[in-house]
């Protein structure tokens, strides 16, 4: 199953030296944007399948004397013994169906619907039912698929505690809630709080549209302006400096940078000051459109 994802990439890069070969023979042109922007969206979604089949390859689960651990990639969905409610084989129920994520062949991560069992969390790589193992909590069931299934539904079932009484359990205070909830952890990348902010990320990729937008308009007028051009005003509204055409690129170039450079500054900013975060990637969202005014002053 891991082998579906990594064919997908190495056919999105086969164009490769194709798109480089046609670069190479012309100047730039809207032509160009196109061929680098449909480059750099393949080499994106390349990144994404690559990442889905080490994901798969590297799946597992861990049991240890609080928790059943599923790793997949960089997320690392943590179910503590005391929520497992059931543990039960795949060989009772049908198959997945209606599943949402990904599905490749003997690999399915997401959500699906099982007869019987109502809505399921799956994180298994699986040929057939039986090769599943479901898992219940009063919240959610997870169907998992370890190497060796008997072994590990021992191992589970021998490791979870036994159901507290209503007068044993204790008062029910904020850590301890804390600690028997499922939660997801995330590592690598992932960890920066920023990109599970749905805000942050709308007004990022409003200011990456607006620079890759930018940098479009530049390529499409490039053949028709001159070899010398006004690059930089004065107060007064005069030309002080020019300079040849090519070096219109790097108003696009600077504002790509500015960019970047804010969008680290918000995530550092992030972990302690949420709405400072915010005001800085507004401010990158503005600079872009400071850059299409002078840009447009050069170029029209």
């Amino acid at each position: 199953m891991a082998a579906v994802g990594l064919l997908v990439p190495l056919a999105l890069l086969l164009p490769l030296p194709w798109v480089v070969f046609r670069l190479s023979q012309t100047e730039p042109s809207l032509e160009w944007f196109w061929l680098l922007l449909a480059f750099v969206l393949a080499l994106g979604v390349a990144a994404l399948f690559a990442y889905w089949a080490l994901a798969a390859l590297f799946l597992r689960y861990e049991l240890s004397e609080r928790a059943l651990t599923i790793r997949w990639g960089f997320a690392h969905q943590v179910i503590p013994l005391e929520r497992i409610t059931g543990v039960m084989p795949g060989t009772a129920w049908p198959p997945p169906a209606r599943a949402n994520g990904i599905r490749w062949p003997g690999y399915l991560v997401g959500r699906a619907v099982v007869n019987g069992l109502g809505p399921v969390l799956v994180y298994a790589c699986y040929r057939r039912p039986a090769d599943l193992l479901y898992v219940q909590t009063p919240t959610a069931t997870y169907a998992i698929a370890p190497a060796d299934l008997p072994s590990f539904q021992e191992a589970l079932t021998a490791r979870l505690p036994p159901m507290p009484s209503a007068a044993s359990s204790g008062p029910l205070t904020v850590r301890s809630l804390r600690l028997q909830l499922e939660t997801i952890r995330y590592s690598g990348p992932l960890r920066l709080a920023l990109l599970h902010d749905g805000i942050a990320l709308a007004v990022t990729a409003l200011a990456l549209l607006g620079n890759v937008a930018l940098f479009g308009y530049v390529f499409a007028y490039y053949p028709t302006l001159p070899d010398l051009l006004p690059l930089h005003f004065n107060v007064l509204g005069e030309v002080d400096f020019i300079g040849p055409r090519r070096d219109v690129f790097r108003l696009p170039g600077i504002a790509l940078g500015l960019l970047l450079a804010n969008l680290v500054l918000a995530s550092v900013l992030y972990q302690r000051e949420r709405l400072a975060a915010y005001v800085v990637l507004t401010t990158a969202l503005l600079i872009q459109g400071v850059f299409w005014v002078a840009t447009t002053r050069i170029v029209y």
